[in-house]
């Protein structure tokens, strides 16, 4: 028997083959974009916060009454992550003049909600009143 051609069937099975192969080929290529958007976000909000932690720390005065207050500079304006919002806390710590400075920045990242937080202990002196 001499065949000359592919049967239907040939062609249906390797038609088939490759759109499981495209299929999954995508569903690698959406994730990993979905993942190099995130870490650039979180490395810009990191940037961000570094930068409200200098900023804060120049500031005459250090409010460590633990309650959260929003950061001073408007997240959205330098660092490109959209719908950004953030906030920073100063608590006292059992070490007189030492301080603990909370900052974390939130942004909805394609229906969900992602958070970065930093933490430094800052030793202030004390206000004369």
């Amino acid at each position: 028997m001499n065949r000359r051609a592919f049967t239907l069937i040939e062609l249906l099975i390797v038609i088939a083959i490759m759109g499981i192969v495209t299929a999954s080929m995508t569903r690698i290529v959406l994730t990993l974009h979905r993942t190099t958007r995130f870490t650039l976000h979180e490395a810009r909000a990191r940037s961000v916060l570094a930068s409200e932690h200098d900023w804060i720390l120049s500031g005459p005065h250090l409010p460590a009454d633990s309650r959260s207050r929003p950061l001073p500079m408007d997240p959205t304006l330098f660092a490109d992550i959209p719908d950004a919002t953030g906030t920073y806390r100063v608590a006292p710590t059992r070490v007189p003049r030492l301080y603990r400075l909370t900052l974390d920045l939130t942004w909805r990242e394609s229906m969900n909600t992602m958070t970065v937080e930093r933490e430094w202990l800052v030793a202030r002196e004390e206000e004369e009143s």
